[in-house]
């Protein structure tokens, strides 16, 4: 086999495989969402973005070798997983599994992980319930960032409260002036202490 044939062969083989398509497709996602997580809380770190990208480029090598011993070795692991499994690829068009296509897959599930806590962690509106298990998931699952990831940390970022001994040195009439700023419905009330406890209790933007 000449070289042109082999090449022209191994681009077919890159080109038609849909696990390989979706893992270009999660790679480029990522990095999107990393940017704007990024962006968001102001932490650009080009040692972490150099860890990913060489993660990435790592993936991407590793991809296009096992294509390669695919090609020589003419692997085929469908046989492998069960009757219905096969049905679901075979409708998907995927008759053929090679290791090129069972380390594609777990590059994409890697992938999607750090996909979905970006996602979460730029404020992207997701119902409540799905966040928990969300969360919970990426908890056990994740950990390429080296920080522990909690359905609060993005909050935690974002947000923060008054000092209570500072709003003690103000007047019950600025209290209750600022506690009106603040969107904080204090009603009839004219303790100061217990006025001090409804703003110091309310979450405040900060950094933003």
């Amino acid at each position: 086999m000449s070289f042109y044939t082999f090449f022209a062969a191994f681009s077919e083989a890159l080109c038609g495989n849909i696990f390989v398509k979706l893992l270009a497709i999660a790679i480029c996602a990522d990095m999107v969402f990393g940017s704007l997580r990024a962006a968001k809380y102001r932490r650009w770190n080009s040692a972490v973005g150099i860890d990913g990208g060489i993660r990435k480029v790592g993936m991407v090598a590793g991809v296009l070798l096992l294509t390669t011993v695919d090609m020589l070795l003419n692997l085929d692991l469908i046989n492998l997983v069960g009757e219905d499994v096969r049905r679901a690829l075979s409708a998907a068009g995927i008759v053929k599994m090679g290791v090129t296509e069972l380390f594609a897959l777990l590059f994409i599930l890697y992938e999607f992980t750090s996909i979905l806590k970006n996602m979460l962690l730029c404020g992207i509106p997701i119902p409540a319930g799905l966040r928990k298990k969300a969360v919970a998931w990426l908890e056990s699952m994740t950990d390429e960032t080296g920080e522990e990831f909690t359905e609060d940390s993005a909050a935690k970022q974002a947000y923060g409260a008054l000092d209570p001994n500072q709003l003690r040195m103000l007047e019950t009439g600025e209290l209750c002036a600022l506690a009106r700023d603040m969107g904080i419905d204090c009603g009839d009330t004219t303790d100061k202490e217990a006025l001090i406890q409804l703003i110091a209790n309310a979450p405040v933007t900060i950094g933003e």
